[in-house]
């Protein structure tokens, strides 16, 4: 039996379902707890920001909870978010 090559290239076309799903900037009320779980886990503040992408000064701050801190947390978080996800 003998097979017919019919073209060289092969086209095909895509229709996508749905499209294609964007990352949400995570709020901080969210992230704070799983911080402290981490924590409770055994891991330091640093790992656990590190591991949830989560800046140093941050962190630190939700360990310290000093009143003296001049960081706005929410504020600072959501700018750090919208940059980590390359939103703004």
């Amino acid at each position: 039996m003998a097979i017919k090559k019919v073209s060289d290239t092969l086209e095909a076309d895509v229709v996508l379902a749905c499209p294609p799903v964007r990352p949400m900037p995570r709020k901080w009320e969210d992230v704070m707890p799983e911080i402290q779980k981490l924590v409770a886990q055994g891991m330091s503040y640093q790992e656990a920001g590190d591991a949830l992408e989560v800046s140093y000064v941050l962190v630190n701050q939700l360990a310290v909870q000093s009143y003296k801190s001049s960081v706005h947390t929410e504020e600072l978080f959501e700018v750090q978010e919208k940059q980590r996800l390359g939103l703004g």
